[in-house]
């Protein structure tokens, strides 16, 4: 009996109580939900990118999850598309926002009027998203969450510099992007400079230790939607996934230069998947999945609790 009276006294210390709760609530986050994300994957291989989008509305819709359409123009695609549209998902109130977001086009190709199947590249990160915005449903947040995917990714980041123009100075407080997050268990990550990536920084290391996860920081990464969020001056960090040996041998292949020990002409396997016929269903790993999206949720919450 005297081991619960010292447990009863410890719980009613407010800090400890805290903690604890902080703890529970950052371990319920880290639970993906349960449906088969394959299943909705499976639904993103269109003919079009905005049939692309009519499949994504319909999943969000059959989820119950809400959603408004941002339009905007940028730079004509491959297939003669100016028009684009952002999907956002928001949770929570306040002044500031963290954005979260991922891009759900696919590559177009001009000289035969297709679009790649997209399934690494990036609906395996649509996905993701997807599941993200489920499980921020009616919890309780600090912050307002904003759960973006952005269209014309693939041309000139249309869909995240028109979101980040349409955004007042100083309202986004922070942004996590999700590229290349289809297959393997190492998290490889790209950030920027200004002193609020540091936060960023710290709580995704706190993360990886506690999972045990191998995670890569990337000096030189490849571009995606976090560059919009950069050249705003906002702290971002984008975040894809790979088998360990495939994301060491990426590392090396940005970062490591003349000095970099790999054969000469090697190309990444993933180089050889995003923006070719290869970039198929079958590339895809559920378990993946849900690293990433137990992952990104861990790393919400807790920039949540430690965002002022």
């Amino acid at each position: 009996m005297s081991e619960f009276r010292n447990l009863e006294k410890t719980i009613r210390r407010p800090r400890t109580a805290l903690l604890l709760l902080l703890t529970a609530c950052a371990l319920r986050a880290a639970e993906p939900p349960a449906p088969d994300p394959l299943r909705d994957l499976a639904r993103l291989r269109q003919d079009s990118n905005p049939a692309r989008l009519d499949a994504l509305k319909e999943i969000l819709r059959e989820r119950g999850i809400p959603f408004e359409l941002q339009p905007f123009e940028s730079k004509e695609s491959p297939l003669g598309r100016k028009a684009g549209t952002n999907v956002v998902m928001t949770f929570g109130s306040g002044a500031r926002e963290i954005t979260v977001g991922a891009h759900y086009d696919a590559f177009e190709w001009k000289d035969n009027g297709k679009i790649s199947q997209g399934m690494v590249d990036n609906g395996a990160g649509t996905i993701v998203m997807v599941r993200v915005a489920e499980a921020l449903k009616d919890r309780p947040l600090r912050h307002r969450i904003r759960v973006v995917l952005f269209d014309k990714e693939e041309i000139d980041l249309g869909g995240s510099k028109a979101y980040v123009a349409a955004r007042k100075p100083g309202e986004i407080a922070a942004a996590v992007n999700v590229d290349i997050a289809g297959f393997g268990d190492t998290a490889l990550y790209g950030m920027g400079k200004t002193e609020g990536d540091a936060l960023l920084h710290e709580v995704l290391g706190v993360i990886c230790g506690e999972r045990r996860l191998t995670c890569l920081e990337f000096p030189k990464s490849p571009p995606s939607d976090d560059r919009s969020f950069q050249a705003a001056g906002i702290p971002a960090i984008s975040i894809g996934f790979l088998p360990r040996l495939q994301a060491y041998q990426a590392w090396l292949f940005l970062n490591g230069g003349k000095d970099s020990g790999l054969q000469e002409g090697y190309l990444p396997p993933i180089l050889k998947i995003n923006h070719t016929p290869e970039d198929t269903l079958d590339k895809v790993d559920p378990g993946t999945l849900d690293l990433a999206t137990g992952l990104v949720l861990d790393l919400l919450l807790r920039l949540d609790s430690a965002m002022e």
